[in-house]
């Protein structure tokens, strides 16, 4: 035991009211991997597929291979970026009220 008190529910109640937002679940607007790093692993992997003959084929173990390849090259830089740019997309939710935004910042 380390000796420090319990605290109650009503200790720790915030003094000013918060607001809760209706979100759905594992909102693809809120999760960095939906919205920039799966997007750039499709986008690179599609460039590489543009490059190939039309008669090649890859099979499930090599497209893994492939996959987890051009994830690893996606540069620390890059992974920064996108968990930056979380903050900025928590307050276009909060500006939504909960709702969709436009991507590119037009109006829906």
């Amino acid at each position: 035991m380390d000796q420090v008190p319990g605290r109650r529910h009503e200790d720790t109640k915030p003094t000013q009211p918060h607001r809760l937002l209706s979100l759905p679940r594992r909102s693809p607007d809120l999760n960095p991997l939906d919205y920039t790093v799966w997007a750039q692993i499709n986008r690179r992997m599609r460039k590489q597929e543009s490059t190939w003959a039309a008669s090649k084929n890859e099979n499930r173990a090599q497209r893994l291979h492939r996959l987890c390849r051009t994830a690893m090259n996606l540069s620390s830089g890059f992974i920064d970026k996108a968990l930056g740019n979380l903050q900025h997309r928590c307050k276009k939710v909060v500006e939504a009220h909960g709702g969709q935004f436009p991507e590119d910042g037009s109006q829906a």
